[in-house]
């Protein structure tokens, strides 16, 4: 039983380690990458920033809307009508109809 218990600690503590170092690494790699950005909006002239910063804004709101959207789906998903609307009668019946197309 010990032995069991040593070798499922062995592989988690490698694929925990695995995964703390590609967290690392991406943070790394964003990390370059935001600097970079920040040198490169340095040189730009005032006007080309206040356009760059008008930019990122736009796309900071595609992204907020892209996320409440998203929550928005998925709570549609998980969210059951309620009842009233199961138990409403119909308001029209296919007698009603003056004309059916086919």
């Amino acid at each position: 039983m010990e032995q069991q218990l040593l070798k499922f600690y062995e592989k988690w503590q490698k694929k925990i380690g695995i995964f703390f170092n590609f967290t690392a690494r991406i943070y790394a790699m964003n990390q370059k990458l935001l600097d970079t950005t920040i040198e490169n909006l340095k040189q730009l002239p005032e006007n080309q920033l206040l356009e760059a910063g008008g930019f990122i804004a736009c796309l900071l709101q595609k992204y907020d809307d892209l996320i409440l959207q998203k929550g928005m789906q998925k709570l549609s998903e998980n969210t059951e009508s309620p009842d009233f609307v199961n138990e409403k009668p119909d308001l029209y019946h296919r007698s009603d109809l003056k004309e059916v197309y086919k």
